[in-house]
């Protein structure tokens, strides 16, 4: 369908009404109706009349659509002669009583003569697409002058026209069963081969740089903590040192050949607990820890191949809303659970081993840090400052809080707090050599490592995919497809090459790969309830 020309014309240059100040529709009815006059398309003695038919058009019933638009309308004979629509925004929303509660922002204030409204329903008809478009609305909510609002209403105009002649595909959510061996796995790789240079490209973006300090930070933190964990369910046979190497080459390889490269990789509650079970098991049954871990790993990673290439993903199909949420609070919880366990640990021992000083200090560094971190968060929305700034902040605010946290810890140097300890050279905890020989260890536990393998394969399996379903989620709008199968894939090679190194098992990590998202979002902030 046509677009109405009477709505393009409201965006040509000079006609829209740019970011008001006032907060009272009375106030801004009357500056759209000074506009009109300004612009010669009102008698000035009709100026009061059109406010006050304005104004009771409201009155009667909310002008007010949803996703922030309200089409404000007036019709009489000392309107303008001809119809006419001025598109205005303010600069703060205001609570008109939408529908959908969302304060509004943009006004398309139609005015014309009395036999105006026979056009009314096609001019509605097509304002009300143009405030269902999410990326309009941002555009129009960021243009800094007129000829930025026209460039993007054109592009719009332009997109739909070309939706409209081309058919419409079937969605490709990436869960489809194919029925041929490595249907889906191919699929992923022909989908990453047609836009590998365009993610290679993208990551030039000034915002990736942004998004890469904040992953510093975000990663080097669990992989420190599981770290140390990790150390003390293994005797030290896995520690510190395997945690951050495996994060960070298995960080790089996945990022380069995975299919969804926004998905980050790292330790996770389940599999740290597995490990220590195994751990447990191989001391209970006087077995090498190192050499049943590469074995059970090796299988491991088998099955995980064995799962991508029979498109094993497409059960996930079949997993609800609900199964999402659950399995990303549980993933939440568990960092927060160790955190407060690590802090209560102190409080524990003060007195003792541990001083009280210290126990007070951490826990208000802690603190501190969550509180800087996420009210820098929030400057998004914040009124303060311009724009550039508050996205600054917002993006860089874990990491200004721990920089800041960590300054006010060593210039508080009287009070001892714990380090993390590290090697002076690049070797493992326990000094062993990296490479780990599988075949030292007894030969039916070459065989029966499949079985712990299974279990582990299908937690994997179960915590990679249902992490890459939150991130392919519709309302993230990512433009690359996902990437299931080969996710899959890859993780099993790098749990199977982990596992003769002696290092641990990396898969998807749900709250730092949705903070990767986030970091790396274009976003348009709503404000509900004013």
């Amino acid at each position: 369908m046509p677009f109405s020309p009477l709505v393009r014309r409201a965006f040509d240059p000079g006609r829209p009404l740019l970011d008001i100040t006032h907060t009272d529709l009375a106030w801004i009815m009357e500056a759209v109706v000074t506009h009109a006059v300004d612009l010669g398309a009102l008698d000035p003695k009709a100026e009061p009349t059109v406010v006050r038919g304005l104004l009771a058009r409201h009155a009667e019933s909310s002008v007010a659509l949803e996703h922030g638009v309200a089409i404000p309308h007036c019709y009489l004979g000392e309107g303008p002669a001809e119809p006419m629509v001025i598109f205005t925004r303010l600069a703060q929303p205001v609570n008109l009583g939408a529908p959908d509660g969302v304060p509004t922002r943009f006004l398309f204030v139609l005015l014309g003569p009395p036999g105006a409204p026979d056009g009314h329903l096609d001019t509605l008809m097509h304002v009300a697409r143009m405030a269902s478009d999410d990326e309009l609305r941002y555009q129009l909510g960021e243009a800094r002058d007129d000829v930025a609002l026209a460039a993007a209403v054109d592009a719009w105009v332009a997109r739909c026209e070309a939706c409209a002649e081309e058919p419409a595909a079937p969605a490709d959510d990436g869960l489809a069963f194919t029925g041929r061996f490595a249907g889906g796995l191919r699929a992923d790789v022909a989908r990453k081969r047609a836009g590998y240079k365009a993610d290679l490209r993208d990551g030039l973006h000034p915002k990736s740089f942004s998004a890469t300090l904040f992953l510093l930070f975000a990663c080097l933190a669990p992989a420190v903590t599981f770290g140390g964990l990790m150390g003390v369910f293994t005797g030290g046979a896995i520690g510190v040192v395997e945690m951050l190497v495996a994060t960070a080459v298995g960080g790089v390889v996945f990022a380069l050949t995975a299919g969804q490269p926004l998905v980050v990789l790292g330790g996770i509650g389940p599999l740290l607990i597995f490990t220590g079970i195994l751990f447990q098991l191989s001391q209970d049954l006087g077995l090498p820890f190192l050499p049943t871990y590469a074995w059970v790993g090796l299988w491991t990673g088998l099955f995980l191949l064995i799962l991508a290439v029979t498109d094993a993903s497409a059960l996930m199909r079949h997993f609800t809303r609900f199964t999402n949420e659950i399995f990303s609070v549980l993933m939440s919880l568990i960092f927060v659970y160790e955190a407060v366990r690590a802090i209560a640990g102190l409080f524990a021992q003060a007195g003792g081993a541990v001083h009280h000083d210290t126990a007070l200090l951490t826990l208000l560094l802690a603190l501190g840090t969550y509180l800087v971190g996420a009210q820098l968060a929030q400057m998004r929305r914040s009124r303060y400052l311009n724009h550039t700034i508050r996205e600054f902040l917002s993006d860089f605010g874990p990491a200004i809080a721990m920089a800041l946290m960590t300054a006010l810890a060593l210039s508080l140097s009287a009070v001892h707090l714990p380090s993390l300890e590290a090697p002076a050279s690049l070797g493992t905890t326990s000094g062993r050599p990296w490479w780990v020989d599988p075949f030292a260890a007894p030969r039916w536990v070459w065989a029966a490592a499949a079985l712990p393998a299974l279990l582990a394969a299908l937690l994997i399996a179960v915590n990679q995919n249902i992490t890459g379903r939150l991130m392919n989620a519709p309302e993230h709008r990512l433009v690359r497809g996902p990437g299931y199968h080969l996710d899959l894939a890859v993780v099993g090679v790098l749990v199977a090459a982990a596992s003769l190194f002696g290092l641990p098992w990396l898969t998807a990590a749900t709250v730092r790969s949705l903070a990767h998202l986030r970091a790396l979002a274009s976003t348009e902030e709503q404000v509900l309830d004013g």
